[in-house]
This record gives C-alpha cells, structure tokens and sequence, in this order.
C-alpha cells in the first residue's frame, strides 16, 4: 500500500467528522441566532410603541437595562445550546 493511500485513508474519517460538524454546527447556530434577534425585535418593538409617561417611568425605574440583560442571557443561552449540539455532533 503506497503511503499517500495509506494517509488518505487514515485522515479522511477524522476529516468528515470536522466538516460535517462544521457545517450543521455553522446551520444550528444561525437559525438559532436568527430565533434571538426576532425575540430582540419583538421586545424592543413593543417597547417603542409605549407612550411618553408610561416610558419615562420606566426609564427612570431601570427597565431598559433590565431587558438588555435578559436579551444578554437569551443570547448566551442560545450559544451554549449551539455549542452543545456542535459537541454532540463531533463525538458521534
């Protein structure tokens, strides 16, 4: 057996395991950030359509830092949960 054949045969199964995960890792990823950004602009299209008092109140009482810290969460969560797949991905 020639030696390129043989380094073919043993790179090519450890090769396919990187791209496959690559790839449903890069698809997963995407279509669970695209979830997020539609739950950011749901959240913050409900909060441009408040009137003038009600958002001055809430302005002064910390509610537009409160959602951007649960936006932060949604989205680390959704990292995490793309990070998880692509690692289950890549042992099987």
């Amino acid at each position: 057996m020639p030696l390129a054949t043989w380094l073919i045969a043993l790179a090519w199964p450890i090769a396919k395991k990187v791209l496959v995960s690559l790839g449903i890792g890069i698809v997963t990823y995407g279509g669970l950030q695209m979830i997020g950004a539609q739950i950011s602009d749901a959240v913050l299209n409900a909060w441009g359509q408040l009137g003038g008092y009600a958002l001055a109140i809430l302005s002064l009482a910390g509610i537009p830092e409160c959602i951007g810290i649960i936006l932060g969460g949604i989205n680390a969560r959704i990292a995490l949960i793309a990070v998880g797949k692509i690692g289950k991905v890549a042992s099987q």
